[in-house]
C-alpha cells in the first residue's frame, strides 16, 4: 500500500511565489494545495486536512497571523510556516508569537524548502531530492538571468517557463499601476513592488528587481526623483515582458 503524501496548504496573493512554491513542494514529494487568499485557504480547510500550512505574512485584506488565528479557530492544528520577502528578528519574533513554528525568506531554493518539508512533516518522499543542477550564475543585472532562476527553482525549464508567463501577465498591470499620487496610491504601490521583487528573483528578472527596489526606496522616502525611478521601471516592465515573449 503506497503512503499518502503529506498535504501541503500554500497560501499566497502574489501568482508567481504561489505558482513557484507549489512547483517545490511538489518536487519535494508532498502534495501541494494553493490559495491566493484567506477565503480560499479556509474553505480548503474545511474540506479536507493539511499536515503543513505555508501562510504568506503580507496579504491584502487578512494577513497571516489574521488567517492563522481564524485557522486554530476551526481546530486546525498543522504546523505553520510563515513566508515573507522581508524578514528580521522583530519580524520573526512577532511571527513566532502568532503561532508561527518558522519562517521562510522568499524567495527560497528547492533545497531550503525541503530542509524545511523535512522538519515538519513525515515521509519517505522529502528523505531525498537531487537539488543540485549545476549552474552557475550569470551576471546580475541581466533581463532574464536564466542561470540563477534555474538554480533558485532547481533546474526545470518547464517550471521556469511557465512562471515566467504567469510573471509576464502581471508586468502590463503593474506597469499601469506605478502611480507617485497621493499617500493612499503611494502605499499601495510600495506594497505591489515590495511582493513584486520576490517574483523578480524566482524568474531572474535582475534588472526589474533592482528599478522595483530604487523605485520602492524612492515612494517609501518621498525623494524628489520618484518620476525618475518610476520612468526606471516603467521602462525595464516593457523591457522584460519583451524579453519574456522572446523567450517563450
Amino acid at each position: 500500500m503506497i503512503a499518502a503524501r503529506p498535504k501541503v496548504l500554500i497560501v499566497d496573493d502574489d501568482p508567481v511565489s504561489l505558482a513557484f512554491l507549489q512547483a517545490a513542494v511538489g518536487r519535494c514529494g508532498c502534495e501541494a494545495i494553493g490559495a491566493a487568499d484567506a477565503a480560499t485557504a479556509l474553505a480548503g480547510l474545511h474540506v479536507d486536512g493539511v499536515d503543513l500550512l505555508l501562510i504568506d505574512r503580507c496579504m491584502p485584506g487578512t494577513d497571516g497571523p489574521a488567517l492563522l488565528h481564524a485557522a486554530r479557530a476551526l481546530g486546525i492544528q498543522a504546523a505553520a510556516i510563515a513566508t515573507s520577502a522581508e524578514l528580521d528578528e522583530t519580524i520573526k519574533a512577532a511571527l513566532h508569537a502568532a503561532g508561527f513554528v518558522d519562517t521562510l525568506l522568499k524567495p527560497a531554493n528547492l533545497a531550503t524548502i525541503q530542509q524545511l518539508l523535512q522538519r515538519f512533516v513525515t515521509s519517505s518522499a522529502t528523505a531525498s531530492i537531487d537539488a543540485s543542477v549545476g549552474i552557475e550564475e550569470a551576471g546580475s543585472m541581466a533581463l532574464l538571468d536564466d542561470a540563477a532562476a534555474l538554480t533558485a527553482i532547481g533546474g526545470d525549464h518547464g517550471v521556469l517557463r511557465a512562471l515566467r508567463v504567469l510573471f509576464g501577465a502581471e508586468l502590463d498591470e503593474v506597469a499601469l499601476e506605478a502611480d507617485i499620487g497621493g499617500p493612499v496610491q503611494r502605499c499601495a504601490m510600495i506594497g505591489r513592488l515590495h511582493r513584486m521583487r520576490a517574483s523578480c528573483r524566482i524568474c531572474g528578472a535582475s534588472a526589474l528587481g533592482s528599478a522595483a527596489l530604487q523605485f520602492e526606496h524612492a515612494l517609501r522616502e518621498d525623494v524628489n526623483d520618484a518620476a525618475s525611478a518610476q520612468a526606471a521601471f516603467v521602462r525595464l516592465c516593457i523591457a522584460t515582458k519583451q524579453a519574456i515573449a522572446a523567450a517563450t
